[in-house]
């Protein structure tokens, strides 16, 4: 199309045994990544560089340019350090390497400002318990954690034991809000966790993250995955490749799209489940 190619060096982080590659793109390719990082981030999104009306061929021009596109990457890099997570970036670097954790490092990573702090005083009037339920639920779980946890560290403790999650129930048809959150999440239970059921589907396409490395389910019992676009299902197919429970009774799996890595994630489950799987439903519902 007659678009101008960049060559970048992409070379791992120190301590990942990884080689470094060159990857060929264009400005057009790059504008393609900065909306859909724009969405995923928000105002934590670097600014990409400026699109010109005309076309430029000079070769001050094109140094400049590719000299905005690198720092652009580069700051895009910090904001997923150390490994990128979303599937978008990491498609536009070829990077394979999965990422080593969830963002941040739990217990650690909650960052609240002043606004989104969760203010207790103390009080003789007693509040319903429905209501403090009611009002928790507007909020982010990991931001509900890290609030309450300033009131009681045993709480902050309790919420990273394996065992305080024996199941987790998901829904969200805007996945993509929470994806970080819910990363977080399945790390500490899955260690655990018996039964996991998640309904979602992505109101952007193309914001999809790769899950971390460490997250395996090896005491799973019951999964129940219903998936509302081709995103969920790339999401759905890191779950099942996790699962490696000798365990597994029960997998139910419906949803708009069923992908061949989807299909060959859920017959390595299986395999893993040792014959004992008493329950395989499969579900197609397009729109």
């Amino acid at each position: 199309d007659g678009a101008i190619a960049y060559d970048f060096l992409v070379q791992p982080p120190v301590g990942i045994q990884a080689t470094g590659q060159v990857v060929r793109r264009t400005f057009p390719e790059l504008e393609t990544l900065a909306l859909l990082m724009s969405r995923r981030h928000g105002t934590r999104a670097p600014v990409p560089p400026a699109t010109t009306f005309f076309y430029y061929t000079d070769t001050a021009f094109v140094g400049d340019r590719a000299k905005s596109m690198e720092a652009y990457l580069e700051a895009l890099l910090e904001l997923e350090a150390p490994v990128p997570r979303t599937i978008a970036l990491r498609q536009f670097l070829c990077v394979d390497t999965p990422p080593l954790g969830p963002p941040g490092s739990l217990p650690g990573s909650f960052n609240l400002g002043d606004e989104g702090c969760l203010r207790v005083s103390s009080s003789r009037i007693r509040v319903p318990l429905g209501a403090v339920a009611l009002a928790l639920s507007f909020l982010q779980p990991l931001q509900v954690l890290g609030s309450c946890s300033r009131v009681c560290q045993a709480l902050r403790r309790a919420s990273f034991d394996p065992l305080c999650w024996p199941s987790l129930r998901f829904r969200s048809r805007c996945v993509e809000r929470s994806l970080d959150g819910l990363s977080a999440l399945l790390c500490t239970a899955s260690a655990g966790l018996e039964a996991l059921a998640l309904d979602v589907a992505f109101e952007n396409p193309g914001l999809g993250v790769a899950l971390p490395a460490k997250l395996s389910f090896g005491c799973l019992r019951s999964l129940e995955l219903r998936l509302g676009d081709l995103d969920s299902a790339a999401l759905a197919s890191q779950l099942l490749g996790a699962t490696s429970s000798p365990l597994l009774r029960q997998v139910h799996l419906s949803g708009a799209v069923l992908t061949a890595e989807l299909l060959q994630a859920l017959g390595m489950a299986a395999i893993a489940a040792e014959g004992k799987l008493v329950s395989l439903k499969l579900l197609w519902t397009p729109d």
